[in-house]
């Protein structure tokens, strides 16, 4: 399984079965099965686990400590973390009836992933979010240009990018930690933990 320390996450549980239920991480740290499903995650894709960042949480520089679940001493383990990135057009005509309207996204994409350093046994160093971004290398690649365009009101809206002459903002919505599992240096099974960020309330 695997702990992020000091760390809260949550996740609306779909049971077939039954009927709906949630699951709230009130100790601020979030085991996942990675041999098999978790109790807490009923979803059919089950390589892969989807969470939500508990509001005012942030998941740079945390410790990840993977617990295996067998006492097997010839399995190692290979963590990398890759982002989920979007450049989506600012909303520029806002109307009297106060709808947002035009907000289509312009570009997405995977960065590459970026292996997390082991300090020890099996506790893994969580970097910056900023330095698992390719946002510099993506600047270039698509020629992306600095702005500062304010749209006041509730929620104010601030572009800080122009990609292909519109304003745009830059934006991460998940990480994705990739679990290579090996016996004997031979990689056996692999996992993946994705958890959307919140952003504030």
């Amino acid at each position: 399984m695997v702990t992020i320390y000091n760390y809260g996450v949550y996740q609306t549980v779909i049971d077939y079965n039954h009927n709906n239920k949630e699951y709230y991480n009130n100790d601020r740290s979030y085991n996942v099965v990675i041999d098999g499903v978790d109790s807490c995650y009923l979803e059919t894709n089950k390589d892969t686990l989807e969470l939500n960042e508990w509001v005012f949480n942030d998941i740079s520089n945390k410790i990840m400590r993977i617990i295996p679940l067998t006492a097997k001493k010839d399995l190692s383990y290979k963590v990398s973390a890759s982002l989920y990135e979007r450049i989506w057009k600012q909303q520029t005509d806002y109307s009297t009836t106060g709808e947002l309207s035009d907000l289509s996204d312009q570009w997405e994409g995977i960065s590459p992933a970026v292996t997390l350093k082991d300090s020890a046994k099996n506790y893994f160093e969580i970097p910056l979010v900023s330095n698992i971004s390719d946002f510099p290398d993506l600047k270039k690649r698509l020629a992306l240009r600095d702005t500062l365009v304010v749209i006041e009101g509730e929620y104010d809206d601030v572009a800080t990018i122009v990609y292909k002459n519109n304003p745009c903002h830059f934006v991460i919505d998940d990480i994705l930690f990739r679990f290579d599992v090996f016996k004997k240096g031979v990689l056996i099974e692999t996992k993946y933990l994705k958890i959307t960020f919140s952003y504030g309330c």
